[in-house]
């Protein structure tokens, strides 16, 4: 539950319990690290290729989130080298229940970009370990066109998402989309995830528009519909 806090900007959500990922999100944080160092000739420095991922700490919490809270229907806007996702998955995993969506259009070690890449001639989520790939739809493309597709998919069939987590593009108009869509989407007591939040003030306007309180989830911003907000 949302706790307490003095704050009434961004308050901290914490899970009522910590659940154990079995060591899984550290062996797959040194995979990325290593494949990085790999690339960067083993120097990391300025100009060097990035993962540029959620990180240790919040990963830990996103995992914990999801075990506690069981999601049966997940879409993530934002795959990239695949921390986050696997996380997500590997909590439906433990939880034996949920499915998830992915939608990515990534840049990678070939273009000018030198952050939040993958490594050129690698798959969108290559980290992601083949056994959890059972849970898991991928969709390449821009974020703005194919997931208002799968939404509409999911729509016809009745169904209804349980969180949406963004981390794609960070522009104020992405997010803006991306949110609106996603909270039509969203069933009475899901939640809406988005990371790297003070990249614009989308996540603010957003909220503050609907009338929400804003949690924090680690370095995540939080909000849950509840059953009077439209």
């Amino acid at each position: 539950m949302p706790s307490q806090s003095q704050n009434r900007d961004f308050e901290p959500y914490e899970s009522k319990v910590q659940f154990d990922d079995g060591g899984f999100i550290d062996k797959l944080i040194e995979r990325i690290d290593e494949k990085f160092e790999q690339l960067n000739g083993g120097n990391q420095r300025d100009g060097s290729y990035s993962p540029s991922y959620l990180g240790r700490t919040n990963s830990i919490k996103l995992y914990s989130f999801l075990r506690e809270r069981q999601p049966e229907l997940v879409i993530e806007t934002g795959v990239c080298n695949g921390l986050s996702t696997a996380t997500i998955l590997k909590a439906m995993e433990d939880n034996a229940v949920g499915e998830l969506y992915s939608v990515d259009l990534p840049q990678t070690t070939e273009g000018k970009s030198r952050s939040a890449v993958i490594p050129a001639g690698e798959n969108p989520g290559w980290a992601v370990p083949d056994t959890l790939q059972g849970r898991w739809e991928f969709r390449e493309g821009n974020t703005i066109y194919r997931t208002p597709e799968i939404l509409e998919e999911l729509h016809e069939k009745g169904r209804q998402i349980d969180i949406f987590i963004h981390d794609s593009e960070h522009s104020f108009e992405a997010m803006m989309i991306e949110f609106s869509l996603a909270w039509k989407h969203l069933r009475s007591g899901g939640f809406l995830l988005a990371d790297n939040v003070d990249f614009s003030p989308a996540f603010d306007v957003f909220a503050e528009t609907k009338g929400l309180q804003k949690y924090s989830l680690g370095k995540m911003g939080l909000l849950e519909k509840t059953n009077s907000l439209e």
